[in-house]
C-alpha cells in the first residue's frame, strides 16, 4: 500500500516537473508526452500534431490526424464514444469536444467527426456532431448532438446549431438558433 502511494506521488511530481519545464521553455508539448494511461487506452495522436500542454484528451477512442493543432485548455472526451479529428484541422483554445453516451434520436452514431482542414474557434462546444471538410465553427459557437455542419460551411461567432440540424455546404449561418445568412464567397 505504501509503495503504491509513493509511486503515485512520484508520478504526480514527474508530471508537475514536465509542466513546469514546458512553461519555462515557452514550447508546446506533443500529446503523448503528457498522458497517463491509468488503465485506459491512449488516444491515437500523430507525431505532427501539436497539443498545448494545458489541453486534455480523455479516453482511448480518440484519433487525431497529422498537422492538427489543439489549443490551450481544450478538453476532448472520447468516452464512451469516439472522437475523430482529421488532417490539418485547427482546434482553438478552451474548446470542449464530447461524444454522447447514448444513441442519438436522429439515428446518427453518438460520436464526433471533424473532417480535414476544419477550424474550430475558441470557446466552441461540440457534442456528438459532424463537422465537414474545411468547415469553420466560429468562436463561442455550440453544435448540438446529431447536428451536421457540411463541407465549407461557416458558423458566425456565438452561433448555436440545434441538435439534429444541418448547415448546408458552403453556406454562412449565424444566431441562436443558427439561421441561413448567405453563401460562402470565394475571395480568390
Amino acid at each position: 500500500m505504501a509503495a503504491a502511494i509513493i509511486g503515485e506521488m512520484l508520478v504526480e511530481t514527474g508530471h508537475a516537473l514536465q509542466r513546469l519545464g514546458v512553461r519555462a521553455s515557452g514550447k508546446n508539448v506533443k500529446a503523448l508526452d503528457r498522458f497517463r494511461s491509468a488503465g485506459v487506452t491512449l488516444p491515437e495522436v500523430c507525431n505532427s500534431v501539436v497539443v498545448d500542454s494545458t489541453a486534455t484528451i480523455i479516453g482511448g477512442q480518440c484519433v487525431v490526424k497529422g498537422n492538427t493543432s489543439i489549443g490551450k485548455n481544450t478538453v476532448i472526451c472520447s468516452e464512451p464514444n469516439s472522437v475523430y479529428i482529421g488532417y490539418g484541422s485547427e482546434i482553438g483554445e478552451n474548446v470542449v469536444i464530447q461524444s454522447a453516451s447514448v444513441k442519438l434520436s436522429t439515428g446518427l452514431p453518438a460520436k464526433v467527426v471533424i473532417a480535414n482542414d476544419a477550424v474550430i474557434g475558441n470557446n466552441a462546444v461540440l457534442q456528438s456532431c459532424l463537422i465537414g471538410e474545411g468547415a469553420v465553427v466560429g468562436e463561442g459557437s455550440v453544435v448540438g448532438e446529431g447536428a451536421y455542419v457540411e463541407n465549407g460551411a461557416q458558423l458566425s461567432p456565438g452561433s448555436v446549431v440545434l441538435p439534429g440540424h444541418r448547415v448546408p455546404a458552403f453556406q454562412v449561418w449565424s444566431g441562436n438558433p443558427a439561421k441561413y445568412v448567405s453563401e460562402v464567397h470565394d475571395d480568390h
